[in-house]
């Protein structure tokens, strides 16, 4: 990698590419860098970096295209409906897309996910994501089509 952390949130992609963003630089410090890994020639690429620095999370990429990274702010960051969820989309998963790709940040309308801070995520269907975790034992379901 070429930036040093730990923990960051990753996704594997046509299982070729691992992408990885955010994750810990030090005890109460994390980071917004994004890069992804190419199996095939074991090389790591700089990706756009997210809007902000993100810890403790999770991602979860879907179509191998769709990356979604949700909560993970930074300990002095209070969530916020404009805060807590960015989008990537990798299009091809190739060169050209990886260098255009940017971070979208996406409103969240439901207060509680934004209050409760899940952090666990999955593909459940082919047009759901479960998110669970946090501050609460709730399960929180993300139909990912409405946003992209």
């Amino acid at each position: 990698m070429k930036v040093a952390r730990y923990s960051p949130a990753i996704a594997l992609l046509k299982d070729r590419f691992i992408i990885s963003a955010g994750g810990s630089v030090s005890k109460a410090k994390y980071t917004n860098a994004t890069e992804i890994f190419d199996a095939g020639t074991n090389q790591w690429m700089t990706l756009n970096s997210m809007h902000k620095p993100r810890g403790n999370t999770s991602m979860c990429a879907i179509a191998n295209r769709h990356i979604f990274i949700f909560q993970g702010l930074q300990p002095n960051v209070s969530p916020t409906a404009n805060n807590v969820l960015e989008y990537m989309d990798l299009d091809s998963c190739d060169l050209p897309s990886f260098k255009s790709a940017k971070w979208e940040s996406i409103t969240v309308m439901n207060q509680d996910f934004v209050l409760n801070e899940p952090t666990g995520s999955s593909q459940l269907t082919p047009n759901d994501i479960i998110l669970f975790g946090g501050k609460g034992n709730f399960t929180y379901l993300f139909n990912f089509l409405n946003v992209i």
